[in-house]
């Protein structure tokens, strides 16, 4: 391994994350400042197509549908970009310690552990915020993180080289002025992975730094909401390349920020067929003040609708009058303001599938533990003990273990004990969720005596917050009795946690 640049050598692994966060009121102060610097910003910027959806409580939280929510982190982040770009640094020197203690050279995306994913997404916002904010006199410290890394040579050696230097041309190009900036990020974008140097290998095909000043370039125009770019960037969306999800996406997050109605079925076909790709990278995290694609796809959607009117849009795309781009994430994002017209769809169902409509208002009842909603769940639960539809029964029963209403008891006790199996593996789960004593000794026959293993490992996870002193002797026994893998595993598991329970 090479040597490591001056600003590392004798500084310990701190970094910025864990040992030496800013105080709690200078945290504050400097996001009082971001806060205004963000709507003076987003007002001055952002096109007027917005329904009438509440404001996020927190402009640089907003909600999080698609992406994985704003790390608290990351807003420490953002406001020390906003006053003291430099103050990133300790981020960068972070990284390249992390990366001189990991012992492999090796380094697989889809096989990191969550701290490892976190300190990634790190390395990646400190970065760009550095790209965003910073003047050139931070590039001979990005210099000397390129050269840290050049000497490590791990398989993210190249991600990271082609990252700070595609930064070091953003600080250049941005420091030149807004009108230069723009218009080279524009450029970028069509042009950044095709005819700049190092953009194409020996083959013609997009290097690394290529991709990276497209994405980058994307990143600078969706945050300034530049009203030109919105072209730009739909049509680099229908190259081979960038079609695809994790290449694409980011684009797509572009133009969630720019807010133009012109790309909004763009950006719905891009949420609903690719958007999961994205959260195959945990630092694809929603950034501070970044709007959730699919928020801004519902926010065109229903322009110049009241709040009412954009709910009842969103349950009818849930019975499939048109195609349901996570509305009910939306919809759940709401909180209690959709409660009482989701109580409504239970009773009266919308669009094309009704079925589908009250599967899902279930779902998302249940997930905002809604207890004005445990009647007609309990109607559901109930016709479906008497013959009704199992597939809705079975989502009445999750929903109503979710709520949490000890009344529900008898019915999740019947249904536990249903011949249909996904209907019994339900119930048995929701018991669970309820985490009601009453149901332990139920659990406990079921865990000893029922012939299929996979009912017998949802009784012994649902035990986990059912059970009480008096099940640990019987699930000791079951332990030694068990011959599935899996299910001793999860009575291993109860037995620790209702130990500690009862210390």
């Amino acid at each position: 391994m090479g040597l490591l640049p001056s600003w590392l050598v004798g500084q310990p692994r701190l970094v910025c994350h864990r040992t030496s966060r800013l105080l709690n009121e200078e945290v504050n102060a400097m996001k009082r400042f971001a806060l205004f610097h963000t709507a003076v910003f987003v007002f001055a910027t952002a096109p007027l197509v917005w329904a009438d959806l509440p404001p996020a409580k927190d402009p640089l939280r907003q909600p999080a549908i698609i992406l994985p929510e704003t790390p608290a982190e990351w807003i420490e982040m953002y406001c020390t970009a906003q006053k003291n770009p430099a103050g990133l640094l300790c981020y960068l020197r972070d990284h390249v310690a992390f990366m001189n203690e990991r012992k492999q050279k090796s380094f697989s995306v889809s096989e990191t552990t969550p701290d490892e994913k976190e300190q990634l997404g790190r390395r990646w916002y400190a970065l760009t915020l550095l790209g965003d904010t910073a003047g050139s006199d931070i590039i001979p410290a990005i210099e000397e993180f390129i050269a840290a890394r050049k000497a490590q040579g791990d398989t993210m050696t190249d991600f990271d080289v082609a990252l700070a230097e595609v930064v070091i041309e953003c600080i250049q190009m941005r420091v030149s002025g807004r009108d230069t900036y723009i218009a080279t990020m524009l450029d970028w974008v069509r042009n950044g992975d095709k005819t700049y140097p190092g953009s194409v290998d020996e083959r013609g095909q997009p290097t690394r730094k290529g991709k990276m000043r497209v994405w980058q370039a994307a990143w600078a125009l969706g945050q300034r909401r530049v009203p030109e770019a919105a072209p730009v960037l739909e049509a680099k969306t229908q190259e081979p390349l960038w079609i695809a999800g994790i290449y694409g996406f980011p684009l797509i997050r572009a133009l969630a920020q720019i807010g133009d109605r012109n790309t909004m079925k763009t950006i719905a076909h891009a949420c609903y067929f690719r958007g999961l790709f994205d959260r195959l990278f945990r630092w694809n995290s929603l950034c501070p003040g970044e709007v959730d694609p699919v928020w801004t796809y519902w926010q065109m959607r229903t322009q110049g609708m009241s709040l009412p009117q954009t709910i009842e849009t969103m349950l009818g795309a849930l019975g499939g009058d048109e195609l349901d781009v996570y509305a009910h994430k939306v919809l759940e994002a709401l909180g209690d303001t959709s409660v009482p017209y989701l109580i409504d769809a239970l009773q009266h169902p919308r669009g094309k599938d009704p079925i589908r409509c009250l599967k899902i208002v279930a779902l998302v009842l249940g997930n905002l533990r809604a207890r004005q909603a445990v009647e007609p769940l309990r109607g559901l639960l109930r016709e479906a003990l008497g013959g009704g539809d199992i597939k809705l029964g079975i989502e009445a029963a999750i929903a109503l273990g979710k709520i949490g209403d000890p009344s529900v008891l008898p019915e999740l006790l019947s249904a536990a004990q249903s011949t249909d199996f996904y209907f019994q593996a339900s119930a048995i789960r929701a018991l669970g969720y309820l985490g009601d004593p009453r149901a332990e000794p139920l659990l406990l026959e079921l865990l000893t005596t029922h012939p299929e293993a996979n009912v017998r490992y949802g009784a012994a996870e649902a035990l986990r917050t059912v059970g009480t002193a008096s099940a640990i002797p019987v699930l000791e026994q079951r332990l030694q009795m068990e011959t599935d893998r899996g299910t001793r595993g999860q009575i291993g598991t109860t037995l620790q946690t209702l130990r500690q329970k009862v210390r």
